[in-house]
Protein backbone atom coordinates (compact mmCIF):
# COMPACT_ATOMS: atom_id res chain seq x y z
CA UNK A 1 0.00 0.00 0.00
CA UNK A 2 1.25 3.13 -0.59
CA UNK A 3 1.63 6.02 1.45
CA UNK A 4 2.12 9.47 1.15
CA UNK A 5 5.51 10.40 1.89
CA UNK A 6 7.44 12.10 5.00
CA UNK A 7 5.39 10.30 7.48
CA UNK A 8 5.93 12.51 10.74
CA UNK A 9 8.40 10.91 13.65
CA UNK A 10 5.08 10.93 15.93
CA UNK A 11 3.49 8.14 13.61
CA UNK A 12 6.82 6.26 12.15
CA UNK A 13 6.40 2.16 13.16
CA UNK A 14 3.04 2.89 15.02
CA UNK A 15 0.44 0.74 14.04
CA UNK A 16 -2.66 1.32 12.54
CA UNK A 17 -5.96 0.00 11.93
CA UNK A 18 -7.96 1.55 8.32
CA UNK A 19 -11.65 0.53 7.99
CA UNK A 20 -12.59 1.40 4.32
CA UNK A 21 -16.21 1.52 3.57
CA UNK A 22 -16.90 0.19 -0.07
CA UNK A 23 -19.53 0.47 -1.90
CA UNK A 24 -21.01 -1.58 -5.02
CA UNK A 25 -18.95 -0.15 -7.43
CA UNK A 26 -14.97 -0.80 -5.13
CA UNK A 27 -15.16 2.70 -4.58
CA UNK A 28 -14.26 4.54 -1.05
CA UNK A 29 -16.91 6.18 0.45
CA UNK A 30 -15.44 6.31 3.98
CA UNK A 31 -12.24 6.18 5.88
CA UNK A 32 -11.59 5.54 9.49
CA UNK A 33 -8.09 5.27 11.05
CA UNK A 34 -7.10 4.34 15.13
CA UNK A 35 -5.69 5.69 16.67
CA UNK A 36 -6.50 9.02 15.04
CA UNK A 37 -2.90 10.85 13.35
CA UNK A 38 -2.87 13.81 15.28
CA UNK A 39 -0.14 15.88 12.60
CA UNK A 40 -3.26 17.70 11.00
CA UNK A 41 -1.44 17.81 7.50
CA UNK A 42 -0.05 14.73 6.82
CA UNK A 43 -3.60 13.39 7.90
CA UNK A 44 -4.73 14.84 5.49
CA UNK A 45 -2.58 13.83 2.62
CA UNK A 46 -3.57 10.53 4.38
CA UNK A 47 -7.07 10.62 4.48
CA UNK A 48 -6.78 11.86 1.00
CA UNK A 49 -4.46 9.01 -0.36
CA UNK A 50 -6.82 6.24 1.37
CA UNK A 51 -10.02 7.65 -0.76
CA UNK A 52 -7.92 7.19 -3.75
CA UNK A 53 -8.18 3.12 -3.68
CA UNK A 54 -10.33 0.81 -5.54
CA UNK A 55 -11.44 -2.13 -4.50
CA UNK A 56 -12.88 -5.15 -6.23
CA UNK A 57 -16.56 -5.03 -4.68
CA UNK A 58 -17.92 -7.90 -2.32
CA UNK A 59 -20.03 -10.19 -3.91
CA UNK A 60 -22.98 -12.15 -2.71
CA UNK A 61 -23.16 -15.96 -3.94
CA UNK A 62 -24.77 -15.17 -6.52
CA UNK A 63 -21.94 -12.70 -8.01
CA UNK A 64 -24.20 -9.41 -7.23
CA UNK A 65 -21.62 -6.87 -6.16
CA UNK A 66 -22.35 -5.42 -2.24
CA UNK A 67 -21.16 -2.84 -0.03
CA UNK A 68 -18.59 -3.63 2.25
CA UNK A 69 -16.06 -2.66 4.41
CA UNK A 70 -12.76 -3.73 4.80
CA UNK A 71 -9.90 -3.29 7.43
CA UNK A 72 -6.47 -3.08 6.92
CA UNK A 73 -3.45 -2.70 9.31
CA UNK A 74 -0.76 -0.09 8.37
CA UNK A 75 2.95 0.64 9.82
CA UNK A 76 4.27 3.73 8.40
Amino acid sequence: MLLPPDAPESIKGREFRVRFWIDERGRVTKVEVEPRIEDAGYRKKFMDKMYQFTFHPARRLDGTPVAAHYDVLITP
